[in-house]
């Protein structure tokens, strides 16, 4: 089925988007949009294959985050380096390289857990006074204790081979406070029911198993090692998905300039999906 936008449209259902949102997202817009094509042709119920990715390690931070967990074992003193250096220096030396996050590989390291949240932040906390003012940012990362955060994480997923380690983070993080949330007001913003059947104990069971035992790299031979009897057509079925030109829309929509307004997201080399969080800060009053 093929659902077509036109430039008259966005205006109206980006309107109706940002009603329906529940509480603040930088996600979601793909799926009500999906939802409302869903329920165009009638349907009630829908399945998604959300929890695939996160569970099953077929996202690129599977291999990122341990990564960067790798480099920083050679970094000491990257507490220092958080909370004296960046704060500083950070911004002004991320805006001189090709993406403004590469300052944070010398302070967010420190494990796995911190690699983790490092690779999949929009921003980084030395960044936020110059998008929210530094009052309100100090007192939000004053009142998260992030040294503390990271310990914990740190802690949780000690001792766990890489990718089950992300593989957890992963769903709890990315999926269960995003994902599945999303997912819910996205659908019921159309009256349309999203069922998760991949988001079951006994799979995340298999799957964290078949990670644990190191004998798997990837998402098909997790996916093989779980379920030998799939069929090759199945199991070798390239990814299928959409994406949406929120970069152009950010560019031409007068309802979501906000970002021209700062620094930070008027630099060549920060990236469309930062212009976007912002914009949704903005629209729901939270800066």
């Amino acid at each position: 089925h093929n659902l077509v936008l036109t430039a008259g449209e966005v205006p109206g259902l980006l309107d109706r988007f940002f009603d329906d949102v529940d509480q603040p997202s930088v996600d979601g817009l793909n799926t009500w949009l999906i939802s409302r094509a869903a329920v165009s042709l009638g349907l009630k119920v829908a399945l998604s294959g959300l929890g695939g990715d996160e569970m099953l390690a077929g996202y690129p931070s599977f291999k990122q985050a341990p990564f960067a967990a790798g480099f920083g074992r050679w970094l000491p003193g990257q507490k220092f380096m958080r909370e004296r250096v960046l704060p500083t220096l950070g911004p002004a030396i991320g805006r001189h390289l090709s993406t403004p996050k590469w300052p944070a590989l010398l302070g967010y390291t420190d494990g796995l857990a911190p690699s983790y949240l490092m690779m999949k932040a929009l921003f980084l906390p030395y960044e936020l006074p110059a998008l929210m003012g530094a009052e309100a940012a100090y007192e939000g990362l004053r009142l998260w204790d992030l040294d503390e955060q990271l310990t914990a994480e740190n802690a949780q997923v000690a001792g766990w081979k890489p990718l089950a380690a992300v593989s957890y983070l992963e769903s709890t993080h990315y999926m269960r406070n995003q994902l599945l949330r999303d997912s819910d007001w996205a659908g019921m913003g159309h009256s349309l029911e999203i069922r998760t059947p991949l988001v079951d104990r006994d799979v995340l069971r298999a799957a964290a198993g078949a990670l644990q035992s190191g004998a798997v790299t990837n998402k098909r031979a997790v996916v093989r090692q779980m379920l030998p009897e799939l069929e090759a057509q199945i199991l070798n079925k390239p990814k299928t998905g959409f994406t949406l030109p929120k970069n152009h829309w950010l560019q031409t929509q007068p309802g979501l300039d906000a970002w021209r307004q700062v620094p930070l997201l008027t630099a060549g080399n920060t990236y469309g999906g930062r212009r976007w969080a912002y914009v949704v800060a903005q629209r729901m009053g939270l800066v």
